[in-house]
């Protein structure tokens, strides 16, 4: 999810290492100046903040920093779940598209996905579509219901 940040990341780094070793003024003062402003694009972008990030929706979504570095094919299905939920909400988009992302989860890690899902939300203002069958459990989140029975559409629990 941060591949750029973790690219600028790099890119400074670099930089910092050519202005260690330029020892004339003239390119100094060059590299210090494109230096300072990739470090502010950097800094714009979220990349000192980036991996706190991460380490908050992993952990809110049940991840311990023990799981940070398995790799995603050793994960149960429920974990794999929601390991790419993370990833979507870590990407931020204006959008989320979520068919039963509660399906393979226990009830304490469906409780957790409802709240990281209801936070961010919240927090930034984006749409959720959520598909689901259980509807105690869309009443707890939804803003609005739409339910699809016998092939006629019914808002907020409507005729179904």
């Amino acid at each position: 999810a941060f591949a750029e940040l973790r690219q600028q990341e790099n890119r400074l780094r670099a930089m910092e290492a050519a202005l260690a070793d330029e020892t004339e003024e003239e390119l100094h003062a060059g590299l210090l100046k494109d230096y300072g402003e990739a470090q502010a694009r950097f800094e714009l972008a979220g990349g000192y903040r980036y991996e706190q990030t991460m380490q908050q929706v992993l952990s809110g979504l049940g991840f311990t920093e023990d799981d940070y570095q398995t790799p995603l094919a050793r994960f149960s299905g429920g974990q794999q779940s929601r390991a790419h939920l993370a990833r979507l909400l870590l990407e931020q988009p204006d959008l989320l598209l979520l068919d039963e992302p509660t399906a393979n989860l226990d009830s304490e890690n469906a409780v957790r996905v409802e709240k990281m899902v209801a936070a961010y939300r919240e927090e930034t203002g984006a749409a959720v579509l959520w598909v689901g069958h259980r509807k105690a459990q869309l009443q707890r989140i939804a803003i609005r219901i739409v339910g699809l029975s016998g092939g006629r559409l019914g808002s907020d629990g409507g005729h179904w």
